[in-house]
């Protein structure tokens, strides 16, 4: 699944925030999230 968030306000924010903060962690399937400058 591959999500994108364009930080244009406080609540496109809490919502990245919060898709992280909903991943799993596991050590032999990590997920890999990248954060960019447009």
């Amino acid at each position: 699944m591959k999500q994108t968030f364009l930080l244009r306000n406080e609540a496109i924010r809490n919502n990245a925030i919060d898709a992280i903060l909903s991943l799993p962690i596991d050590d032999k399937s990590p997920h890999e999230v990248h954060v960019k400058e447009p």
